[in-house]
């Protein structure tokens, strides 16, 4: 198994065609064809189903995939950092973030690659909305959820969504058992007006949507977040960002046994843009960083408290 082979696999299960693959790889379909053919020859399974109409992950092929992105990612970040010592990069890095996930997690980070890197400059835009990186000149976007058409993704952590409340608002609220109980309470959603709000939550085997409509929704899940600990309603709010809340025991878990879909976070770019060194640099310190702050470190080098869990 080689490197080019793992890659011609990413490119076309990104791209969904090898002929588009081809063109952002710029080489001949000939080639990329005979680099899956030899890597599924080594892997002994087929990873893409090929028809007409383009290309296909296998069950195979989606359990391959993210492996396989963190492994090119991983090299990519290696070599990045070891050319640093032979020319260091210079510039500036453009980069836009939803509000609350670059105040709380991005911004601790970023005196410590200042420091690290004393030519590069950073220009930080917070906001929800999804701007367009070419055309707006952003080298990369922070995103949650699943990232557009046309971009390249990393993962940078999952964010895993809970339903709490307060101990004053459940305390005084109607009963909430089972999921149909949720009709009867406040509900605070993160989401836009121009979404349709619906909750869907699994146990199991067993999946239910609650279409009630919500008291409150935001785009920022720190709004959320807020009214769920003045009493409110029942919030949906990210593990990422209850933790302590959750460890202090000013906000609660309802529905334990229930889950709601997680959604991804991650650095995206367009299709085919080659980064810069000083862009790579800066993607592969996030990554790093973060990593090292989901294994149990704070972006300040301190222990994170873990909050309970107990879906």
């Amino acid at each position: 198994m080689q490197i080019d082979q793992i890659r011609a696999f990413v490119r076309c299960a990104e791209l969904g065609s090898l002929s588009a693959a081809a063109r952002v790889e710029r080489v001949p379909k000939s080639s990329l064809s005979r680099l899956l053919h030899d890597l599924e020859l080594s892997l002994q399974t087929r990873l893409l189903d090929r028809s007409s109409k383009g290309m296909a992950l296998t069950d195979e092929g989606r359990v391959f995939l993210g492996p396989a992105r963190q492994l090119l990612e991983d090299i990519q970040a290696a070599v990045a950092l070891v050319k640093v010592s032979a020319a260091a990069p210079a510039g500036v890095v453009r980069l836009t973030a939803p509000y609350t996930f670059g105040v709380t997690f991005l911004a601790p980070l970023l005196p410590g690659f200042l420091r690290a890197y004393p030519a590069i400059d950073l220009q930080v835009e917070l906001t929800s909305r999804n701007l367009d990186l070419a055309e707006q000149g952003y080298d990369l976007a922070i995103r949650i959820g699943t990232p557009p058409g046309g971009y390249v993704a990393h993962r940078l952590m999952g964010n895993p969504l809970l339903l709490c409340a307060s101990p004053g608002y459940l305390a005084e609220c109607p009963k909430l058992a089972e999921v149909e109980d949720l009709a009867q309470h406040a509900l605070l959603l993160i989401g836009s007006p121009r979404q349709a709000s619906a909750l869907k939550l699994t146990r199991g085997a067993v999946t239910q949507v609650v279409t009630s409509p919500p008291r409150l929704m935001s785009s920022d899940p720190a709004v959320v977040k807020i009214a769920a600990l003045a009493g409110a309603g029942i919030g949906q709010v990210p593990l990422i960002l209850a933790r302590q809340e959750l460890a202090d025991g000013t906000l609660v878990q309802v529905l334990p046994d229930w889950t709601l879909e997680e959604v991804d976070i991650s650095v995206i770019y367009p299709v085919g843009r080659k980064l810069p060194p000083r862009v790579r640099l800066f993607l592969s310190y996030v990554q790093t960083a973060l990593r090292e702050a989901k294994g149990g470190r704070s972006v300040t080098g301190s222990k994170a408290r873990q909050g309970s869990r107990r879906s």
